[in-house]
């Protein structure tokens, strides 16, 4: 199963195609809690530093009512 982790950014800000394929910037607010979950699996036996992590969201965040992450 995999490991969950919550990072609380600041700020997070996400680029967002319109329909007009004009960039509108959307701001998630201060303090938002990203829920995250670990794709890939870690172990002390087999990683190294430098070796990459991979994670997605455990549900989408929104921000003015669209999904930006």
């Amino acid at each position: 199963m995999p490991v969950r982790l919550i990072f609380s950014f600041a700020c997070a800000a996400a680029v967002v195609f319109a329909q007009d394929d004009k960039p509108k910037q959307f701001v998630v607010e201060p303090g938002t809690h990203i829920p995250l979950s670990l794709i890939n699996s870690v172990s002390t036996k087999n990683s190294v530093p430098g070796d990459r992590v991979y994670f997605e969201t455990v549900f989408p965040i929104l921000a003015d009512g669209k999904i930006v992450i």
